[in-house]
């Protein structure tokens, strides 16, 4: 396999040609090259245990083995009624409940969504908008990006994004400050809430 086998994929930067890898083991990627690179964000922190670690590759073998994939909208299985049990124990009292996704920006449209149900089933329908802070990343999707704050990727989508509010401090006081600066050099002086962008 050359580099220029990779003309069929539709890459991120369309810039750039990628080095195609050929194995992980551990914190290491194998290049078809020969070179060897450290994973230093784990697959995006998809693979943060390591790559290969063989107790996980067997247990995913063998429900592989039982069923790949059941629709969670109409079934539950076993091993995702004892996770969810895990889960729950795991965390605080009041967070008792798992709903499971495939991914991590799923889980943020996921999390949006129930946001918004709650407010709706508890009489508080204008109650929709988000505090995120500038420079934050939560996904690739449309909601995601809205609630991120990386101007550059935000830029060619502002049409498209969900009216979500910025801050440059994690302070919660900031959720009741008024928006004034639509740049987050702006906030620096003083930490303030920016409008979408």
């Amino acid at each position: 396999m050359k580099p220029s086998d990779d003309k069929y994929l539709f890459h991120r930067d369309i810039t750039k040609s990628y080095p195609i890898m050929e194995k992980a083991e551990g914190i290491y990627l194998y290049g078809l090259d020969g070179r060897k690179y450290i994973d230093g964000v784990g697959g995006i922190a998809v693979v943060t245990i390591g790559h290969g670690v063989e107790e996980i590759l067997d247990v995913m073998m063998e429900q592989a083995r039982k069923a790949c994939f059941i629709y969670t909208g109409q079934f539950v299985t076993e091993p995702q009624l004892r996770l969810a049990k895990k889960i729950a124990q795991l965390a605080p009292p009041h967070l008792s409940k798992v709903f499971f996704v495939s991914g991590g920006a799923e889980a943020t449209e996921t999390a949006l969504k129930m946001a918004r149900q709650y407010h709706l089933e508890t009489g508080n329908p204008s109650k929709y908008r988000v505090i995120s802070r500038w420079m934050s990343y939560h996904g690739n999707t449309i909601g995601a990006l809205s609630m991120s704050g990386r101007p550059l990727w935000r830029k060619n989508f502002i049409p498209l994004l969900l009216d979500s509010k910025l801050s440059n401090s994690a302070s919660t006081s900031l959720i009741y400050s008024q928006a004034v600066s639509r740049e987050p050099s702006a906030c620096r002086r003083r930490p303030q809430i920016a409008p979408r962008r």
